[in-house]
């Protein structure tokens, strides 16, 4: 899930204090521009904190009854995170990390891995089978807001000219991808994507 503010975050973690008899207090501060959270290793939980959105200040931090760390560090956006596996897997602009219980991180998939050309990728989902994992590429974000950098309206002429360019992926634990949505004119910046009771892929999209 998505989480854009430090708020947000330390509201999702208050229920985690109980069971980690935590002796830190909230709220807490993780870092400039939090954006995503999940539970991981031994029930801790990881945040992905894109802070400044320069080259490499992007960090992974771990909370933990014993307060808060980075975790692993070097990445540009990290965004979307899941758990699979004995592993933590986000996305980061254009590929996918994953880092051991020791912090050590790696590519897991690249921008080249993929089929199609990937522009901006957000969220992460696991797939409901423990088999891998779905990604949203936004695709051509950059046209979605004017010069205020508000959204256009949805029956806007600049709307309707933001090209099809947005995918929903499914990445196996091997690293292999696949395209699950393609291309719509109903989906043309998908954001968060996740996985229904029933299977079904769901997907936050703007316009």
């Amino acid at each position: 899930m998505t989480i854009k503010q430090v708020t947000f975050i330390s509201a999702l973690v208050f229920a985690f204090i109980g069971q980690a008899q935590s002796e830190i207090a909230f709220p807490i501060e993780v870092g400039m521009k939090p954006e995503s959270i999940t539970k991981g290793f031994h029930d801790n939980y990881y945040v992905t904190v894109m802070n400044a959105k320069e080259p490499g200040d992007g960090e992974l931090v771990e909370i933990s009854k014993n307060g808060v760390k980075v975790f692993a560090k070097g990445f540009d956006e990290p965004k979307g995170i899941v758990y699979l596996n004995g592993n933590l897997y986000f996305s980061d602009v254009t590929r996918i990390w994953r880092v051991d219980k020791e912090g050590n991180a790696s590519i897991f998939v690249d921008k080249t891995d993929f089929p199609e050309t990937v522009l901006y990728l957000n969220d992460v989902s696991l797939d409901g089978k423990e088999n891998g994992m779905y990604v949203a590429d936004m695709g051509a974000a950059q046209y979605m807001r004017d010069a205020n950098n508000d959204l256009w309206p949805l029956d806007s002429e600049e709307a309707k000219k933001i090209p099809e360019l947005g995918r929903i992926y499914h990445v196996n634990l091997e690293g292999h991808i696949t395209i699950k949505q393609d291309t719509s004119h109903l989906m043309l910046n998908p954001n968060g994507v996740g996985v229904d009771n029933d299977g079904n892929i769901m997907v936050g999209a703007f316009f």
